[in-house]
């Protein structure tokens, strides 16, 4: 039988260290990273953050990793939880556009708990950004835009590939292993838009839970938890679960893989707020500057 596109995708997962991730590559990585620090740590005073990271701490755990804002640290899949949703809180992290995603959210926080669990290096957490920047983005792109259609958040959906392969690559699964992490990972993949009825808080959960969900998958197959190879492409999959039989493209996924850096072409938001929103903003701009509208 051919290889599995996850088998695939874990390989390349396995061989995505820094001496061979081109030099714009990584320098983007960087800035992904900073960039997410930067949103987070601006959201952690949101109500949402608030209220989420108040649980978090009156839940305790031990206290291996960082909580973004916060006074206290806790256990490595919490903090991965608060610092996802937290993330997302303010609608100013990164997006990318032809999977319609948002990758940060979910990989940078997998990625820092798992390099504060292993004490990594700042090239290891570069190796796994990018190697989660890809894997998310890729999945993400073979649904064609549809997910929203069937009214599920792609963030939340593909996320928790992304936060798997980030924490995988830092802590340096086998091949194996990531192909079970990912089958773990895509059990657990979940985020409903019926926010948009109300405007309620469940969004900025959704990056969160993929990023705890993807590393809880990784320290599962590190433990020898199993998971299906075909967890993408199966008749039971997630692209057939999650498209409802609707077009999807699963070429997507492995075309260019390892030479095209999918993830390199995530955008920073200038505006808080949703992307398909910026034209206008910039538009109403140029009217107030070229017409001189003041506000009375």
């Amino acid at each position: 039988m051919a290889q599995s596109i996850t088998g695939q995708l874990a390989e390349f997962i396995g061989r995505c260290r820094i001496g061979k991730i081109p030099p714009e590559v990584k320098a983007r990585a960087r800035m992904f990273v900073l960039d997410y620090l930067g949103v987070a740590l601006t959201a952690s005073s949101a109500r949402s953050s608030q209220i989420i990271g108040d649980v978090v701490a009156e839940l305790g755990g031990r206290e291996t990793c960082t909580v973004i804002g916060r006074a206290y640290r806790t256990n490595a899949l919490f903090a991965a939880l608060v610092n996802g949703t937290t993330g997302h809180a303010v609608e100013m992290d990164d997006d990318h556009r032809t999977s319609v995603l948002h990758p940060a959210v979910a990989v940078v926080p997998a990625a820092l708990a798992a390099a504060e669990l292993k004490q990594a290096s700042g090239a290891e957490v570069v190796e796994g950004v990018v190697a989660g920047y890809e894997a998310m983005t890729r999945i993400g792109d073979a649904f064609l835009g549809t997910q929203y259609y069937e009214g599920f958040h792609p963030t939340g959906t593909c996320g928790v590939f992304g936060a798997a392969a980030a924490a995988g690559r830092i802590l340096d699964l086998s091949t194996d292993q990531l192909i079970a992490a990912f089958g773990i990972a895509g059990t657990q993949a979940a985020g409903l838009e019926e926010w948009k009825a109300d405007g309620s808080w469940i969004k900025r959960l959704h990056p969160g839970k993929a990023a705890e969900s993807g590393l809880l998958a990784v320290l599962l197959a590190q433990s020898g938890y199993t998971g299906p190879a075909t967890i993408l492409e199966g008749e039971n999959g997630f692209l057939k679960a999650f498209s409802f039989e609707r077009k999807w493209d699963v070429n997507k996924i492995l075309d260019g893989l390892g030479t095209e850096y999918r993830g390199y072409g995530t955008s920073f938001k200038p505006y808080a707020g949703c992307r398909f929103f910026h034209q206008v903003i910039d538009a109403t701009l140029d009217l107030v500057r070229e017409h001189k509208i003041d506000a009375p």
